[in-house]
């Protein structure tokens, strides 16, 4: 009760948040979403008016402003930390998938170079229909092709950043600095093989005598 004698409405702050996500992302306007969530239109409009005065008081861009706190659920040193700058097209999620299919392949000994890489997210970047700022070629369903339709494939600057985000990936291109180690690699990688197919042996108990082709022939 205020000193008026006025009761002051109360609301919920989780339905504020949506109102103001909904008004920001031009959803809907500030009457409709009052409506909708429950809570005062005032209230709503001060929320979302405010980045204009805050921004020139603390001298920061007003667009960064609003990403910030479009992301209610983390605290100010989370939003801070957080990585600033263009969203990678693939998701999280599609981009981790990706990851352990690459460890998956070395494991099997079938290492994937950049190139495949590359034609891998072209693959699930198609496939998905997601968009990318940089190309022009537009598809029947009106989505833009997120890669170079020319090449199949993803371009050097999403690959610079997939390995900057998956640091896990040590994969080379085959250059002439590094054949030397190859050879070295090769025996390791033999070396590991061989392990792993007496293990399956053993595993499977298979002897010499049932290794035989349909002549009899061992």
């Amino acid at each position: 009760m205020s000193r008026t004698g006025k009761k002051h409405k109360t609301w919920n702050q989780d339905q504020m948040k949506l109102a103001i996500r909904a008004v920001r992302e031009k959803e809907m306007g500030c009457l409709k979403a009052s409506k909708v969530f429950d809570v005062p239109k005032s209230t709503l409009e001060d929320y979302v008016k405010q980045f204009d005065k805050t921004s020139k008081v603390f001298d920061v861009p007003k667009s960064t402003l609003e990403d910030y706190v479009k992301q209610f659920d983390k605290t100010p040193d989370q939003l801070v930390a957080a990585p600033i700058g263009r969203r990678p097209v693939l998701s999280l999620e599609m981009e981790e998938d990706l990851v352990s299919y690459c460890l998956e392949m070395d494991r099997r000994f079938y290492g994937l170079g950049t190139a495949d890489i590359k034609r891998l997210a072209y693959e699930i970047a198609f496939k998905n229909g997601l968009r990318h700022p940089f190309s022009q070629k537009k598809f029947k369903n009106g989505l833009r092709h997120p890669f170079s339709q020319k090449n199949e494939a993803a371009g050097k600057k999403w690959l610079k950043g997939f390995f900057k985000r998956h640091p896990v990936l040590a994969l080379r291109n085959r250059t002439a600095s590094q054949k030397l180690e190859s050879k070295a690699l090769l025996q390791k990688m033999l070396i590991h093989f061989l392990t792993f197919w007496n293990q399956q042996w053993k595993e499977l108990i298979i002897i010499p005598q049932d290794c035989t082709t349909s002549t009899k022939v061992a």
